[in-house]
C-alpha cells in the first residue's frame, strides 16, 4: 500500500495487450489482487543503479510466465481482463 495510492496493494510487470499490440507494463493491483491501474507506455528497462539491471530484468521475464493481459474499453471507461486469443 502506498501513501499516495491508499487502495494499491502491490504492482508488477505484465504483458498488455492494447489494440493491436503487445508490451510490458507496470500494473498496480487493489487489496482484492484485482488489477486497477497500468502505466500508459510500455515500460523501458532504466535504473539509476546498473546494480539493479539485473534485477529488473528478472523482474520483467517473470510476467511472461503469467496470463496476458488486455485493456478493454467501453467509452470512457477502461478495465484489464485476462486476454484470450480468438
Amino acid at each position: 500500500m502506498t501513501k499516495r495510492y491508499p487502495k494499491i496493494k502491490y504492482w508488477n510487470y505484465r504483458i498488455v495487450k492494447d489494440t493491436d499490440s503487445f508490451s510490458i507494463r507496470e500494473v498496480y493491483y487493489n487489496m482484492k489482487d484485482k488489477p486497477i491501474s497500468w502505466t500508459r507506455d510500455a515500460d523501458f528497462l532504466w535504473t539509476d543503479e546498473p546494480t539493479q539491471i539485473k534485477q529488473i530484468l528478472t523482474d520483467m521475464l517473470a510476467c511472461t510466465e503469467k496470463p496476458i493481459l488486455e485493456i478493454k474499453h467501453d467509452g470512457d471507461k477502461e478495465w484489464l481482463e485476462e486476454y484470450t486469443q480468438s
